[in-house]
């Protein structure tokens, strides 16, 4: 038997640790007909509520990411790394965003009493294997008391925006007395979006919607 060498071997953990953070990855299917247009006729897409992110208040949070920690391949490592999915680095969660999706229009639903921060970083990979990620915005929810469709988490009422390094202003609305907080960014083409949940005090889920 042939034995096997140590560029063979350096390969396949290469491979292997791709394929365990490959799990925080999230395709979602964009449709045949979302946001075409036929002929003189502008389509509006109208897929439903994703979740780009779950979080549980018990496990550890991860910080935020620093300035030698925001490129593709460098997070899927550190998530690969981590001890969990749930734990530090392992519940940072990318999502590969459809061509179809201009813009994300986001809300967050948690259990009662939360106050989340998350920062949102935006990426394009395109053909490529690795990219930069730029930090779009920060978004603090406060929960309010409008029941979601997902038994025992509620919408938030209240969101704060940060805008950084992102060249599209963010729309974002901010009701509170019980009504839908919600915040919107125009992607500029990137297609990828990344969670970073730093701070939540109950249990958590950013919703996504591309239009």
């Amino acid at each position: 038997m042939k034995k096997l060498t140590i560029p063979f071997l350096c390969v396949a953990a290469f491979l292997w640790f791709i394929g365990i953070a490959y799990a925080r990855i999230t395709y979602y299917p964009s449709g045949d007909a979302e946001g075409l247009g036929q002929g003189n006729t502008l389509m509006s897409s109208q897929i439903a509520w994703n979740v780009l992110d779950s979080t549980t208040a018990a496990d550890n949070e991860v910080t935020d990411l620093g300035a030698t920690e925001r490129t593709y391949l460098t997070v899927l490592a550190a998530i690969a790394a981590a001890s969990s999915s749930s734990d530090g680095d392992g519940e940072i969660t990318i999502t590969r965003i459809p061509p179809t999706w201009n813009a994300i229009r986001f809300r967050n639903i948690a259990k009662t009493g939360g106050s989340i921060t998350q920062q949102i970083y935006l990426g394009t990979l395109g053909n490529g294997t690795d990219c930069e990620f730029a930090k779009a915005g920060q978004l603090v929810w406060t929960t309010g008391a409008q029941a979601s469709t997902v038994t025992d988490y509620l919408l938030a009422d209240e969101v704060a925006v940060t805008a950084y390094c992102w060249n599209k202003s963010w729309g974002s609305q901010s009701p509170v007395s019980d009504l839908v907080a919600e915040a919107t960014i125009d992607v500029l083409g990137a297609d990828l979006v990344m969670v970073v949940t730093t701070v939540t005090n109950v249990d958590c889920k950013l919703l996504g919607k591309g239009i």
